[in-house]
C-alpha cells in the first residue's frame, strides 16, 4: 500500500499546541508552537519521501497498556532480487494473543520447523521477508515456545515473485467479541 508522506506525517506529527500541523490555523503565531523547536510529540518520527508503508489500526479502544488502540506502522522491505521464490512476512496485529510462533505445521499437527520465532502485538517478522519456494504450505501459529499448542492452521499458496503479508488480527478473548445484532 502506498501512503504519501504527507498523510503519515498528517495522522503521527502533531505542533506543540497539541494540533497537527494542518490544524494549526495560527502556525508560526502560535504562542505554544513559537520557538518550541519541535517536530512533533516524542517518539513521533517523519516518513522518508519515495517509501512504502503498511499502517494498520489495532487494539481496543477501551484497552490500556499494550493492548490499547493504536496505529502499527511498519516500513516496507521486501528484497526484490530474487525472482524465482515468495517472500513472506507475518505482522502481529491480534491485541490479547501472546507473542507467537509461525511455522510449518507437521503431520503431528505440531508447529515445526519455526520459521518465525516470538513476534509480540505491533511488531512483525524481518522487512525483508522470509523467503519460501513457491506451492502450498502448511502454516500453523502457535504461542512463542510452545509449538505443540497450536491456535491457526491453514495452508498458503504462493507463486514465484510474490511479496505477501500475513496479518494476525482479531481477539482471543470472546469478551471482546461485538455483540450480534
Amino acid at each position: 500500500m502506498n501512503v504519501p508522506r504527507r498523510m503519515l506525517v498528517g495522522v503521527r506529527s502533531t505542533r506543540a499546541c497539541g494540533l497537527t500541523w494542518r490544524g494549526c490555523r495560527r502556525r508560526a503565531r502560535c504562542p505554544r508552537c513559537r520557538g518550541s523547536g519541535s517536530a512533533g510529540r516524542p517518539g513521533t518520527r517523519r516518513a522518508p519521501p519515495g517509501e512504502r508503508y503498511l499502517a494498520i489500526a489495532t487494539g481496543f479502544l477501551g484497552g490500556t497498556g499494550g493492548s490499547k488502540f493504536q496505529l502499527v506502522a511498519l516500513a516496507e522491505g521486501f528484497a526484490l532480487d530474487d525472482t524465482q521464490n515468495a517472500r513472506l512476512r507475518l505482522v502481529h496485529a491480534s491485541p490479547d494473543a501472546p507473542a507467537v510462533d509461525l511455522g510449518v505445521l507437521n503431520a503431528e499437527k505440531v508447529v515445526a520447523p519455526v520459521l518465525v520465532a516470538g513476534v509480540s502485538f505491533g511488531s512483525a517478522s524481518e522487512a525483508v521477508g522470509l523467503t519460501t519456494s513457491p506451492g502450498t504450505l502448511p502454516i500453523g501459529v502457535a504461542p512463542a515456545g510452545n509449538p505443540s499448542t497450536v491456535d491457526a492452521a491453514f495452508h498458503v499458496t504462493v507463486t514465484a515473485g510474490v511479496r505477501a503479508l500475513g496479518i494476525a488480527t482479531g481477539a482471543l478473548d470472546p469478551r471482546w467479541a461485538r455483540p450480534s445484532a
